[in-house]
């Protein structure tokens, strides 16, 4: 710790705060626990008191799975310690936590982790709104909406050539909407075949083949 100060030793709230970036990280389970527990003593002048024997007891672990678990917290830089010869006092760190703890009145950073992931997750839909995961995906909606494994192909094709792009360079923002199209337009574009069907062998079958072709 900076100072020589010996802190209280009362828990600030009820509960445990974890937040998602130690909980994602390569520690184990006990020491994710312990970082929860001592945090909840840090803050107001206040701090963590427990001995390994008693954080053994309170989590049914060995004294030295304790011991273990404050020297991941101490090498990851979460934990401050501190002692007096007989007795340790330890506090957590959220300086390196893009989530700030708000039980003591502190706001919330308008980057935390949180915002983060919810506008990484926004990004992701986005991209998957705009481009196929994969030729398979096309075809099963081609087919949902009535037309073919053929056509499907067609605008796969066509549209990684282009880039998934359409009209001067413009990306696609959903490609659903641009297979819709895709199969309006497909329609349109189909003609009735000319030529002799001989399924219309008749006499006005014949006449309008001559005029017409």
């Amino acid at each position: 710790m900076q100072d020589d100060k010996v802190y209280t030793e009362v828990r600030q709230f009820q509960g445990l705060w974890l937040p998602v970036e130690i909980l994602q990280m390569e520690l184990s389970p006990t020491a994710k626990l312990l970082w929860a527990d001592i945090h909840s003593f840090t803050g107001r002048d206040a701090s963590f008191f427990k001995s390994n024997q008693r954080i053994s007891e309170d989590y049914g672990i060995s004294q030295r799975t304790a011991s273990r678990a404050l020297k991941e917290l101490e090498l990851a830089n979460l934990i401050d310690t501190k002692t007096d010869g007989r007795k340790r006092w330890c506090r957590s760190r959220v300086d390196k936590l893009s989530i700030q703890p708000r039980q003591n009145g502190e706001a919330a950073k308008t980057n935390s982790l949180h915002s983060k992931q919810e506008s990484k997750q926004k990004r992701e839909q986005i991209s998957k709104r705009a481009k196929p995961t994969n030729r398979n995906d096309v075809h099963i909606y081609f087919n949902e909406v009535g037309s073919t494994m053929d056509e499907a192909d067609k605008f796969v094709d066509y549209y990684e050539a282009n880039g998934w792009s359409q009209g001067r360079g413009k990306q696609i923002k959903d490609w659903k909407a641009a297979a819709r199209n895709w199969t309006r337009n497909a329609n349109k574009w189909k003609s009735k075949p000319r030529g002799f069907d001989s399924g219309n062998f008749s006499h006005n079958g014949a006449i309008d083949f001559v005029n017409n072709g």
